[in-house]
Formats: structure tokens, C-alpha cells, sequence
């Protein structure tokens, strides 16, 4: 049983005059149909429209050039605060193997007799390697309790491997599985 094909006679609020608001659009090969976009007439060169357009040609640029220069502004604070990171970091760096070079030469600097400006990373640095270091005891104790769960785990397996009548005499074996 075939369908009635709808066709726009047939629909109830079909007015012909759609029609002019739509335009078929062919984009390589891909066939559309879009509403027909207005086009606006060129405006009369009159000297009142030409100092209109002027004017929001000025206005356009001074609001374009304001954007771009607050654009330029935002960058450039964030370029200096990755500067300033970056020589933070370095900072942190260089104080890392002399502090090593140093230990093996002669005792470590106490925290007390560092350079006052030297004295926020230090403490940045010593705060990380307590976290590190509550973190790693966290994780051995975690390998600690997971070891000992598969060392139970194994003497269970081993104890059960161990009790099956397989290991029995063969007639014992025979009587088991006719039981099953």
C-alpha cells in the first residue's frame, strides 16, 4: 500500500507566495534549501550619510584599537607572570644541586642561616617532600596490606589445592566422582 505523497498543493496553510522566501542552494553537490536573505540597497552618497559612515568607520577603529590594546595588556601581565614563574622555578632549581654538591662537602645550611628571598621556596620545597614523603609511607602501607591479602589469598588456594581427592588413592578418587 503506497503513501500519499504530500506536495504543497495539498498542505492547509500552503500559500504560494512561500516560495519567494526560500532559495535553492547548491554547495558542491550538497543541495539546500535556505530563506532568501534581503539585500539591502546601497545607500545615496549624500554628504550626511558619508560623515555617518565616516563617523562609524572612527568609532568602529577607536573601539577595535581599545579591544587590541587591553588584549595586548592581558597578554603581556600574563607573559610576565610565566616570566616570573619560570625564574621561580629556576630559582628552585639551582638551589636543589648545590644544596646536594654542598652536602657532600660540608653539612647542610639550616633553614635559619638561608637568604631571607631564598626562604619561601625552601620552605615550598620542604612542604613538598613531607607530602611525597606521606604519600609514599601511605603507599607502602597500602603494598603492605595488599601483600598480606594475597599471602592469604595463596595459603587458602594452597590448603584447598591440597585437599582435593585427587591426591587420594585412585579408588577414593572413583567414589568421589560417582558421588557428584
Amino acid at each position: 500500500m503506497a503513501l500519499p505523497v504530500p506536495t504543497d498543493s495539498n498542505r492547509p496553510n500552503w500559500n504560494p507566495s512561500d516560495c519567494d522566501d526560500w532559495e535553492i542552494c547548491n554547495d558542491n553537490g550538497f543541495v539546500y534549501k535556505r530563506r532568501r536573505r534581503i539585500r539591502h540597497l546601497q545607500p545615496s552618497s549624500s554628504s550626511a550619510d558619508n560623515a555617518d559612515a565616516t563617523s562609524l568607520r572612527r568609532y568602529r577603529r577607536a573601539r577595535k584599537r581599545k579591544y587590541l590594546l587591553s588584549l595586548k595588556d592581558k597578554y603581556t601581565q600574563e607573559l610576565n607572570h610565566w616570566k616570573s614563574l619560570s625564574f621561580d622555578s629556576a630559582v628552585a632549581a639551582d638551589v636543589g644541586p648545590t644544596s646536594t654538591s654542598a652536602s657532600s662537602v660540608a653539612p647542610p645550611l639550616l633553614p635559619t642561616e638561608a637568604q631571607p628571598e631564598q626562604q619561601p621556596v625552601i620552605d615550598e620545597l620542604l612542604l613538598q617532600a613531607e607530602a611525597q614523603e606521606a604519600v609514599l609511607r601511605k603507599l607502602s602501607e597500602l603494598c603492605d596490606y595488599v601483600d598480606s591479602v594475597c599471602v592469604a589469598e595463596e595459603e587458602i588456594f594452597a590448603k584447598e589445592l591440597a585437599d582435593l581427592p585427587i591426591w587420594d588413592s585412585p579408588k577414593a578418587l572413583l567414589a568421589c566422582l560417582q558421588s557428584l
